[in-house]
Order: C-alpha cells, then sequence, then structure tokens
C-alpha cells in the first residue's frame, strides 16, 4: 500500500481530520500512539502503541529498583487536562491522603463546560450527582505545586529547555526524580495523554512505562479500554486487586469517578496494608516490568502486524528499527 500517510500524534479524531485535510488522497493512516479507537474516520486506520515500545528502549532493568513501600498511589500530572483536573479533584473530594506527586501548578484553564457536557450524557437528570454534589466535585486544586527536584533545567539537554521534551528527557525525569515517587508506592494513578476531543481512544506513553518500572499497580482514571489492551498486549492488570470496569464507561467523567469510586477501598487503605499487598505480589510486578523490557513485547506487535500490509509494515520497521531485530 503506498497511498497512505503517518500521523505520529495519533490520540483523536481532530488529528486525523487534520493529516487528511493535507493529503486528502489517502486511503490508510499510519499512527503510532493509539491502540484502540472506538470511531471511524473513513479510511483505513493502522496503529499500535510504537512509541510506548520505542519509548520503553531508553530503560533498563538497571533503572529500576525495589524500595520500601512509603505511600499508597502516586499521581502525576503536568498538562492541565479534565481527567487530571478531575483525578486531583477525586482525591481531595475522597480525603486521600498517603499519596505522592507531581503538579505543575494551577488548573485554572479547565473548562468545566465540558465536563457539565459528560454529565448531560450519563446522568441527565442529575438524580447521581446533583448540583450540590457536583460543587463538592469539583473547584480549585489546593495541592502545591510539586516537582521532586525537577525544578530547576540547569542539567536537562537544550531541546527540554526549549520545550521539546525528547524521549532523553522522558529517561533524565525518570532518573532525576520520577523514580522517587513510582517506585515507593503500591499504585499508580497513570492519567494518560488524553485526545482532546472527548473521542473513546485508548493511548499508552511513558506515564504507564513509569508505572510498571516503578513496580506498582496501574489505574487509568478517565481511560478508555486500558487496562483491556493492556491485558491483550501480555502484562497483569490485577483484576483480583482492581476493579476495571470503570474503562468501560462511555464518559470521561464517569471513567474518572468509578476508577476511584469502585477502588476507594484500596486507595484509602493503611499504609501497613499496603506495604503487605505489594509485598505479596511483587513477583507479580516484576514479572511485569520484565515482560516491558523484553523481546516478547516486541514479538506481540510482530504477530498484531502480521496482517498489515507490505507498504505499511515497512514503513513501521523504517520508523522502529527496533522492530527489525526478530
Amino acid at each position: 500500500m503506498d497511498d497512505f500517510i503517518i500521523c505520529g500524534d495519533c490520540q483523536s479524531r481532530a488529528s486525523l481530520s487534520d493529516a487528511l485535510c493535507h493529503a486528502p488522497e489517502a486511503k490508510a493512516i499510519l499512527g503510532d500512539h493509539a491502540a484502540l479507537w472506538d470511531f471511524e474516520i473513513g479510511v483505513d486506520l493502522f496503529t499500535l502503541p510504537f512509541f510506548f515500545l520505542h519509548t520503553r528502549d531508553f530503560f533498563s532493568d538497571h533503572d529500576c529498583e525495589i524500595a520500601d513501600t512509603q505511600k499508597i498511589f502516586n499521581v502525576m500530572v503536568n498538562k492541565k487536562l479534565e481527567h487530571r483536573y478531575l483525578t486531583l479533584r477525586l482525591i481531595q473530594y475522597f480525603g486521600l491522603r498517603e499519596f505522592a506527586y507531581t503538579y505543575s501548578g494551577s488548573c485554572k484553564n479547565i473548562n468545566d463546560q465540558n465536563i457539565f457536557l459528560d454529565l448531560d450524557l450519563c446522568d441527565p437528570k442529575r438524580q447521581m450527582f446533583s448540583p450540590e454534589l457536583m460543587m463538592q466535585i469539583l473547584g480549585d486544586v489546593t495541592l502545591a505545586p510539586n516537582f521532586l527536584g525537577l525544578d530547576s533545567y540547569d542539567y536537562l539537554s537544550e531541546a527540554v529547555k526549549n520545550g521539546s521534551v525528547t524521549y532523553n528527557g522522558n529517561y533524565l525525569a525518570w532518573k532525576t526524580a520520577l523514580n522517587q515517587i513510582f517506585s515507593s508506592t503500591l499504585i499508580s494513578l497513570v492519567t494518560e495523554s488524553d485526545n482532546g476531543d472527548y473521542d473513546r481512544v485508548t493511548v499508552f506513553t511513558e506515564k504507564t512505562i513509569y508505572a510498571l518500572l516503578g513496580l506498582t499497580i496501574p489505574i487509568w482514571p478517565g481511560g478508555y479500554k486500558h487496562a483491556e489492551m493492556f491485558e491483550r498486549m501480555g502484562f497483569d492488570v490485577f483484576p483480583d486487586l482492581i476493579d476495571h470496569s470503570y474503562q468501560n464507561e462511555p464518559t470521561m467523567f464517569m471513567r474518572c469517578w468509578r476508577a476511584f469510586k469502585d477502588n476507594l477501598d484500596l486507595l484509602n487503605h493503611d499504609l501497613l496494608t499496603a506495604k503487605k499487598i505489594r509485598n505479596d505480589i511483587m513477583p507479580r510486578l516484576v514479572s511485569n516490568r520484565d515482560y516491558l523490557l523484553s523481546e516478547q513485547l516486541q514479538n506481540w506487535y510482530h504477530e498484531q502486524m502480521s496482517t498489515w500490509p507490505c507498504g505499511i509494515r515497512e514503513a513501521v520497521y523504517k520508523r522502529f528499527k527496533q522492530l527489525r531485530t526478530r
């Protein structure tokens, strides 16, 4: 297949529509971010989370350590998006205390209108979420900005200083600070990259990689079928401990709400219980990390691509050369 285009930032209907505007003759799109789509774009779409595979190649088992469990969960927020804002607000609403976080500051740019549009779909008569309850859920985020050693960019590359965060930037962020919070918690609340236009899309980036490197259980607040896709990829999503049914809700708001509500007991455990749980499942956590860094994961990508047209596969091999090592 020669009449296709590559859309690197393949996360939303808008990004694909923009790509097609520049190449209206294209009959297919090759994307490297998303894993699952729940809508049609009018052309064939070939996409897997290659960005995830490429990013993990900057890490090795030498970058991981088993640290003592000091908090129940961690959360990492940089860009201000609705599901990240809701994650921070729900942490406050449910009074959760034993957590570590990074947070770059104000969420004043969040437009509550999008959240209320979600409510119009999932609870049009406000039987579950009354105006009074929504006033408690929504509001100012009172967490203080915290970057755990990343407040100075002196040691980072020029690319990072200039705002172009590279894969090496993700590695530096892990080595200088983020490993501290991921490696000492039981759970990672992974607020993965959002597609921005509320389409149901599954995206995996370095945020999920950090959860695996840190030997934690991932929960994806607001995430659409992340756990389902991750299990397909060969990872343990700990269904005996985590209720991932939130991932099937049609609205982002409900996927955030239920990620907390359905797992509140675990998120609100005392620290001694969290330590015991993590110690008990440590072999499974290590197995997830080892699989992340193994050639077996590359084989999964090859299997998924086995029915793709030759031209599409060749474009993937050219773009992600590590897949040629098979």
